[in-house]
């Protein structure tokens, strides 16, 4: 009887070992562990906010590129400081603006925006307004590419403007996650 205990007890011990072992060597071949999400400054450095791994820096701004651009996991945003004054009244039909436009008819580089909504989120303890909407037209010519802008005012009379680009639904709570995240870079 004593035998069969301990021979269930070194087989369990063994069992438990390989498992381990397993693990390692997933792990080792894995690679080190990033994380998911890593801290940048604005070019001005600013600001300094968390971005989700897999975004890379352009022109001032950052991209994660999806299956295809512009497509399912597409993510553009950028972010800077502006006087608040200067943004005060800036809301999403601002945001690219209808430029070049004569009496309400547009010119050129004319953006439009439809399915726009506004929610509130919290950032850094302030309550902000967050809109997000399809642009259609502009320099580049969109057609209901998915916009997000968010305005975070701050103690100085300063604000930071965030705005955003997604290729899926599913990326407007990306981007509203990294607005979250946006802070005053401290100064040393």
């Amino acid at each position: 009887m004593a035998y069969r205990a301990a021979r269930g007890v070194i087989l369990r011990c063994s069992m438990a070992i390989l498992a381990s072992l397993l693990c390692a060597i997933q792990l080792v071949a894995q690679g080190p562990a990033r994380p998911p999400w890593g801290v940048v400054s604005t070019p001005d450095s600013a600001l300094r906010l968390r971005l989700p791994r897999g975004y890379r820096k352009r022109d001032g701004c950052w991209t994660h590129e999806g299956r295809n651009y512009w497509g399912r996991g597409y993510r553009d945003i950028c972010v800077h400081i502006e006087p608040s004054e200067q943004v005060s009244g800036v809301y999403l039909q601002a945001i690219l603006g209808t430029h070049f436009s004569v009496n309400g008819v547009c010119k050129a580089d004319c953006t439009t925006y439809e399915n726009v909504r506004s929610d509130t989120i919290s950032v850094a303890g302030r309550q902000v307004v967050a809109e997000h909407g399809l642009a259609s037209g502009g320099i580049n010519g969109m057609v209901r590419q998915r916009t997000l802008l968010v305005i975070i005012p701050f103690a100085d009379k300063r604000s930071a403007v965030l705005d955003g680009e997604t290729g899926d639904d599913a990326g407007y709570d990306e981007l509203l996650a990294i607005a979250r995240t946006v802070r005053e870079s401290t100064t040393p």
